[in-house]
């Protein structure tokens, strides 16, 4: 019990303007060297304290932004989503959260980062949040190309003719076009992970285990072989196929496949065994396919 002449404990009060860093030397030295920008934002998102390091990735000294709105540096499109985690992290004391936003830079360009934040505080918000933020804008624009790329990948092998495999070093199916329920009557789904040699015709897997044992000794190069692959209603259907490392240094990632059928040149080449010229319509039929077949072919 207190008397009412005892004294009470004052709240600490938020420094509106802090010129240098932290007063222990240790800390100092270890945010001052830190890669990784280090903020201090009072809990509305005022700028309490900046890391020299916002020099180095925005271009702004610690003084420039000192006391200005965190949210006035923040893309208008990521202030919704910023100020959804700034409440969130407001209400539970000494809880993590990370979220990525823009920042512009002082030269105008958008800076992706990624912030991890927390209370100061583990028991109290009056002393604001903690802030540890690092540039990702490289990270985020390469996985930007990469999801363009899969994309116009996707569409060329969605409306491929031929089909597209790609297989492990193992052999495993590890992807495959769309034109596989087309041509074979599987979905990719039902193969994948299946070892590829596995639907082929059991005369022809020596010749394709020896193709891709040539293609692992020679990075980068290609080659093409033709062999017999089940369908799924049981029949055996006549492909060409062209394949390379799917890496031009290295098999250890597996190897591309292109192939298409040829079973309409097969049956014309049956047909004429016993003419010695092949009929107009049989010529057609060859025209038609765009491919002759060729049985084993290397090339840099």
């Amino acid at each position: 019990m207190h008397s009412d002449s005892a004294p009470r404990r004052r709240a600490r009060p938020i420094p509106t303007r802090l010129a240098g860093p932290p007063p222990d030397a240790h800390f100092r030295r270890l945010i001052e060297n830190a890669s990784d920008l280090i903020q201090v934002v009072s809990p509305t998102a005022g700028i309490v304290y900046t890391s020299p390091s916002v020099e180095r990735l925005l271009g702004y000294t610690p003084e420039e932004i000192l006391g200005a709105s965190t949210m006035g540096f923040i893309h208008p499109d990521d202030h919704n989503h910023v100020q959804q985690e700034i409440t969130a992290l407001l209400a539970r004391p000494g809880v993590t959260r990370a979220t990525t936003y823009r920042v512009r830079h002082k030269d105008g360009r958008w800076r992706t980062l990624e912030a991890r934040g927390r209370t100061l505080s583990l028991s109290d918000v009056s002393e604001g949040l903690v802030v540890n933020a690092r540039d990702v804008t490289e990270r985020v624009e390469a996985e930007a190309a990469l999801r363009a790329s899969e994309e116009h990948f996707r569409r060329l092998t969605e409306n491929a003719s031929d089909m597209i495999q790609i297989v492990d070093a193992d052999a495993r199916i590890v992807y495959t076009g769309p034109s596989v329920a087309r041509l074979l009557g599987y979905t990719p789904a039902e193969i994948a992970g299946e070892w590829a040699l596995s639907f082929l015709h059991p005369d022809d897997t020596a010749t394709a285990t020896a193709s891709l044992a040539v293609l692992a000794s020679a990075p980068g190069t290609s080659l093409s072989i033709c062999y017999r692959v089940r369908h799924k209603d049981g029949r055996w259907r006549h492909f060409e196929a062209n394949c390379r490392t799917l890496s031009p240094d290295s098999p250890d990632e597996g190897f591309v496949v292109n192939t298409r059928d040829i079973g309409n040149v097969f049956n014309v080449i049956s047909n004429i065994r016993d003419r010695r010229f092949p009929s107009a319509r049989d010529e057609r039929r060859i025209e038609d396919s765009h491919h002759y077949p060729t049985i084993f072919r290397q090339t840099s």
